[in-house]
């Protein structure tokens, strides 16, 4: 399962953007099945360069051989990563052991980031949305 698309645009700084791999491990080497997660930019014709790598497999999220769970990959979006042109979202399921998984679905979503994380040397530039 493999889902590439442009970034063209970011919510705010500080969100984070999440994919959940829904899949059901069938059998012990599927505990090594990996949702990764990629940011990469592409400068001119055949260079790319990946921005941000993130990689966890169904044993650390702690699902069971036999049962169905979720993988979760997120990346945060800072100031520094915005300032990267012509971003590009890569994630994919990797079944390295080629063990048996069914994979139900893979979602992406954003959730909001905190306004003031970076406050102590970054000027806060939306309402705060969140108790202290």
């Amino acid at each position: 399962m493999l889902y590439e698309a442009p970034l063209y645009t970011v919510r705010a700084p500080n969100d984070v953007l999440e994919v959940l791999l829904d899949a059901t491990v069938l059998d012990v080497p599927a505990l090594d099945l990996e949702l990764v997660l990629e940011l990469h930019s592409t400068i001119g014709a055949s260079t790319d360069t990946i921005h941000f790598y993130r990689s966890l497999s169904a044993r650390t999220c702690a699902i069971a051989v036999g049962s169905r769970g979720t993988i979760v990959a997120a990346v945060p979006f800072t100031r520094g990563a915005l300032a990267h042109r012509n971003l590009r979202l890569r994630t994919y399921a990797f079944n390295r052991k080629k063990g048996r998984v069914r994979l139900h679905g893979m979602e992406l979503r954003w959730r909001e980031g905190d306004p003031v994380l970076f406050g102590l040397y970054e000027p806060i530039t939306s309402p705060w949305r969140f108790q202290p």
